[in-house]
Order: C-alpha cells, then structure tokens, then sequence
C-alpha cells in the first residue's frame, strides 16, 4: 500500500465483496481514503482518530436502521 503523494495509491475491498460494486479503502497522505468502486474518481477522506470513530459506532449497532430493508 502506498502512503506518499506522487506514489499509485493502492485500493482494498473486503474478501466478502462478491461483486464490482464495493467500498475500498486506502491510506495516502496520513488520512484514509474512501470510495466506491464504481466511481473512483470521488472519493471522501478522514483522519484516523474519525475511522475509529466510526467503526467504533458501526460495531456498535449505530447504523443498523440504515441497512437495508430496515424500516424508515
């Protein structure tokens, strides 16, 4: 994985992604990188401290109700 500018930023996805449609994760310049597979070319970033952040919350159970087939 590459994290300096002007390097090929290497992408991963989970092994659990069975289609080209998937969230991929990199690292470039001391923040990590977020975005579809589908559209590359946008992407969001955030430090490390906020990815923990949000895992935290993810394990959590936080976002459950935004899953799919969970009502509004």
């Amino acid at each position: 994985m590459s994290y300096h500018s002007g390097e090929t930023t290497s992408w991963r996805k989970s092994s659990q992604c069975e289609t080209n449609t998937c969230l991929e994760i990199s690292r470039s310049n001391g923040h990590l990188q977020l975005r579809n597979s589908t559209q590359p070319a946008v992407t969001v970033s955030c430090t490390d401290r906020e990815w923990q952040s949000f895992r935290e919350a993810l394990m959590r159970g936080e976002f459950e109700d935004l899953e799919a087939g969970s009502p509004p």
